[in-house]
């Protein structure tokens, strides 16, 4: 019932945008139907609701028992997918990488992340604590542990069309450490507006850890939001 109240407060706060968005367009003379933005709104209903709809037919026809286990059974194949990359693609060891933003908007400072990633006897956990203190501008990102998780695993099963994502992405890397006051784990009132150019700077500390420990085999960072 929560959930039904919050999608219809969802929806109306749409809407809403859409109107004032039609108003702002006439405002500079470009015509808008109110039809037009009707049928964009019912449009995105039904879009919406078609994988709840399937869900629900196949709780349906098969039972909640047989689908719950589908689905888990779904999470560990991935699961297990990730793990025999890490096994066959990352040797034992540590890899450490440094990726910077040239400053955070406000002042000159540059700001980094610095990752280390270990592998130990299939155990894998991840170090952020090396990363700059939090900055004054809006570059601070509040890392979720399943963003760096996620990374690593996608990348590690890319070439297998297989393989879903899924929460089995979140159970093979264990610990994720960070430190409070820092880029990555900032403390109120840190500023949060662009903390997307972080979020990229963690991405390429992934690749970079793992262009250390498979020797180049890897994607290449991202130029994208260096400031």
């Amino acid at each position: 019932e929560a959930g039904k109240e919050y999608n219809e407060a969802m929806g109306r706060v749409t809407y809403e945008r859409q109107v004032a968005s039609v108003a702002k367009l006439k405002e500079l003379g470009i015509e808008v139907l109110e039809s037009d933005l009707e049928a964009r709104q019912a449009w995105a209903k039904q879009l919406a609701n078609i994988p709840k709809q399937r869900f629900e037919e196949i709780f349906q026809r098969f039972g909640t028992t047989t689908t719950l286990a589908a689905c888990d059974q779904l999470v560990q194949q991935s699961a297990a997918a990730v793990r025999q990359a890490f096994a066959s693609r990352i040797p034992d060891g540590s890899y450490s990488f440094r990726d910077y933003l040239d400053s955070d908007g406000i002042t000159e400072q540059s700001y980094s992340v610095h990752l280390t990633m270990t592998k130990d006897n299939g155990n894998v956990t991840l170090d952020f604590r090396g990363t700059d203190d939090q900055a004054r501008g809006a570059v601070n990102f509040i890392m979720h542990d399943s963003v760096p998780k996620f990374m690593y695993s996608l990348y590690l099963t890319a070439d297998d069309p297989t393989v879903l994502l899924n929460q089995g992405f979140m159970q093979v890397i264990g610990e994720v450490k960070t430190r409070q006051g820092s880029l990555v784990n900032p403390v109120f009132p840190a500023p949060l507006g662009m903390r997307s150019n972080t979020l990229l700077r963690v991405n390429n500390c992934v690749f970079g850890t793992l262009a250390l420990a498979t020797e180049g085999q890897t994607s290449a960072a991202s130029p994208v939001y260096v400031i």
